[in-house]
């Protein structure tokens, strides 16, 4: 009888669960908030192997590794370079920008033209034909060079001037893309380590559920534990499995979501080598923070914007004038089937006026597209600013909500924690249930869970803030 007794009381002492916990420590190189530490410092839950027998089951097979793996935050900035499609096509809008400067500074430069033919006279009634005449009997070769030259053309300089506010449209609009691109690699960069946390904190989770289902089923057997006790903690474990499920697929999701971002279509991994402090150091070298809300690269874009579309109102006006070009024409003729030398070189120059006095109303349509077109550009810069001023706001906020979020959600956990301890000194008193025991440990674990992502806000809080008061260059 008192060897049955050791056995119970020594099952009983082998069912605790080990309370898994969070090292805390300071972000390297910033005072710290209350209860505050970073991301990359959160460890994942350990199970203590001495504590309880080893559970065997599928479930605790980790998501394999991704196929690709990010090794350095630099090659953050490479890969963005190389296959962003945005940051191709920003690109390319600044080249087709430059282009079209080009060709509107060529409507006020020389324009030279050559011109020939041959023509062959296969009927001629006889009818006197004048010596001038390139008409003859016979083969004709024709040669022409003609040259014109813009003296006068107030749209055509106008226009050149446009053209360039376009370009700086374009180069300042690449610019803020790439800043929204770093962002977005970044922000899922961090998504993955988190997910990937999670998911190895639930496993564990569900390793220490299962063995202690095993250990209450022991109990059972030997009379110590009742079948509502098994019952217990088998529903515990089916509630582990299932959140385990939903880890390993936000993993997955997250994996993608990076690999989307760098430009491929399968999922990207983050190595555990790489520290979240060092992707903020990253992000600090590409980008260089703004003076003042209107420094940033969209605005400024939007302001570039607002002048050309006042400027494509003012061409329409230019529009009315006459234009003047100096033109000249060097004709030569030769008659090739004519006895003797027929040839006729000509070389003639002068001036052209051009004044268009009724177009059937093509400029009134430019002048009302382009006065719409420049209600449109103003309202968009006064939306760009609202919206960039109420980003900042929330951005600030974002940090001090997440580190409150922070603050509270380490609480909950130590106070979670002396919940699980308390509950299995009761249990082992005899003073407590297994529903006190299994309620503890599931408030522990998804206190544990929060503590994780929790920590990761307030890094993305404090990216995003520093990305939206900064223009960047990768």
């Amino acid at each position: 009888m008192g060897q049955t007794v050791k056995s119970l009381a020594a099952l009983v002492v082998a069912s605790l669960v080990s309370v898994p916990s969070f090292a805390q420590t300071a972000s390297p190189g910033q005072p710290p908030p209350p209860s505050t530490e970073p991301l990359d410092s959160v460890a994942p839950p350990t199970l203590d192997p001495g504590a309880l027998p080893v559970a065997k089951d599928p479930m605790l097979e980790p998501v394999p590794p991704a196929r690709n793996v990010l090794s350095s935050w630099g090659e953050i900035l490479k890969l963005v370079h190389q296959r962003s499609t945005a940051l191709h096509i920003a690109t390319a809008e600044v080249d087709q920008a430059i282009a079209l400067k080009r060709r509107a500074l060529s409507s006020a430069l020389p324009t030279l033209t050559a011109n020939g033919s041959v023509s062959e006279a296969l009927y001629n009634n006889g009818t006197a034909i004048p010596s001038s005449s390139t008409t003859l009997n016979g083969t004709t070769l024709v040669g022409s060079v003609g040259l014109r030259q813009p003296v006068f053309n107030l749209g055509a300089w106008y226009s050149v001037g446009t053209a360039k506010e376009r370009e700086r449209v374009a180069e300042l609009s690449a610019e803020d893309v790439q800043r929204q691109q770093l962002a977005t690699v970044a922000l899922a960069a961090v998504g993955v380590i988190t997910a990937s946390r999670v998911a190895e904190s639930s496993r564990v989770s569900l390793a220490s559920d299962l063995s202690t289902l095993e250990l209450t089923q022991r109990r059972a057997a030997l009379g110590a534990a009742t079948a509502v006790d098994v019952l217990r903690a088998a529903q515990e474990v089916s509630l582990v499995r299932a959140q385990l499920v939903t880890a390993d697929e936000s993993l997955r999701q997250a994996r993608e979501s990076l690999g989307s971002a760098l430009g491929f279509t399968s999922g990207w991994d983050v190595s555990t080598s790489l520290r979240v402090e060092d992707l903020e150091r990253t992000a600090n070298a590409a980008c260089r923070p703004v003076q003042g809300l209107d420094s940033r690269s969209d605005i400024r874009a939007a302001e570039r914007n607002v002048r050309a579309a006042q400027r494509d109102r003012t061409a329409v006006d230019y529009l009315y004038a006459p234009t003047v070009n100096l033109v000249s024409n060097l004709t030569y003729t030769d008659n090739l089937q004519k006895s003797g030398d027929f040839n006729l070189t000509q070389w003639t120059i002068g001036g052209q006026l051009a004044w268009t006095l009724y177009d059937g109303g093509d400029r009134y349509g430019q002048q009302r597209f382009t006065n719409a077109a420049q209600v449109v550009a103003r309202e968009q810069l006064t939306q760009k600013k609202r919206d960039a001023i109420l980003q900042l706001t929330q951005a600030d906020r974002a940090i001090v909500v997440a580190q409150a979020n922070l603050e509270v959600s380490t609480q909950a956990r130590d106070i979670a924690k002396e919940s699980a301890r308390l509950s299995r000194l009761a249990f082992i008193n005899g003073n407590g249930t297994s529903f006190d025991l299994v309620d503890s440990a599931r408030r522990l674990r998804e206190a544990e869970i929060d503590l994780l992502n929790r920590e990761s806000q307030v890094f993305q809080a404090r990216l995003s803030a520093f990305l939206s008061r900064a223009n960047c260059a990768i």
